[in-house]
């Protein structure tokens, strides 16, 4: 969940004005819409009072700070969060103890080139609600989708490798193996890791329900170590 705080500062005569009753009313930048209305906001000091806001997407989203007390210079006044945080449970990256192709540390994946990946991700949290459910790996978080270095959906497989459409969608699979705590294990065959390089990538997981709700379920940082032996067949 992405946590957004805002500030705001109230003066009167020009200088900082406490004890006042403040409310926020926030809205989204997108359509103007209004998310929040009339919630009370926390007095940090000296005229400086503050607001968090918890929101399921990355948005932009615009805060009016209120007060009806008039002696104040202005009882209106406007805000942008500052970027925000995410706030989710721990995430545990598993492998088997048969498994040494993909060594996994907190929420970081490596991944060795030529060889197969399994990779079991548990505590993402419920995804019974998924409509679609993605495994993404970038260089750049700002690439688009068809740039990826991987992209596999639950259903459709694996579909992009290298900022390429990839035709053989069974190299790679995201299976869902409780989606009640939400636990995934991701697979991707050697014949498509023998051609990835690179360190310092960047993943995620990302779910979108019927309902259009989209929810990243973890993040982090994933790296090819390079093998010695070449071969794959």
């Amino acid at each position: 969940m992405a946590v957004y705080k805002a500030y705001a500062f109230f003066t009167a005569a020009k200088a900082g004005k406490t004890g006042l009753t403040v409310t926020v009313d926030v809205f989204k930048a997108a359509d103007d819409s209004q998310v929040v209305t009339n919630q009370a906001a926390n007095e940090v000091a000296g005229g400086l009072y503050s607001y968090s806001y918890t929101n399921a997407t990355d948005d932009d989203f615009l805060f009016v700070f209120k007060t009806a007390d008039t002696s104040v210079d202005a009882q209106h006044v406007p805000a942008l969060a500052i970027t925000p945080t995410w706030s989710a449970a721990s995430r545990t990256l598993t492998q088997t103890a048969a498994s040494v192709v993909a060594a996994v540390s907190g929420s970081d994946i490596t991944a060795h080139r030529g060889d197969t990946l399994t990779a079991n991700l548990t505590g993402l949290g419920a995804i019974n609600t998924r409509s679609k459910l993605w495994f993404t790996v970038k260089r750049d978080r700002g690439d688009a989708d068809t740039a990826a270095v991987l992209m596999i959906e639950e259903t459709a497989g694996l579909t992009v490798v290298n900022g390429a459409a990839y035709a053989t969608v069974t190299d790679g699979s995201l299976v869902v193996t409780n989606e009640t705590t939400g636990a995934v294990t991701i697979t991707i065959k050697p014949a498509v890791t023998d051609d990835l390089s690179g360190r310092g990538l960047y993943y995620d997981i990302q779910m979108l329900t019927a309902a259009g709700v989209v929810t990243t379920l973890t993040n982090g940082e994933f790296d090819i170590t390079e093998d010695v032996t070449r071969a794959i067949a």
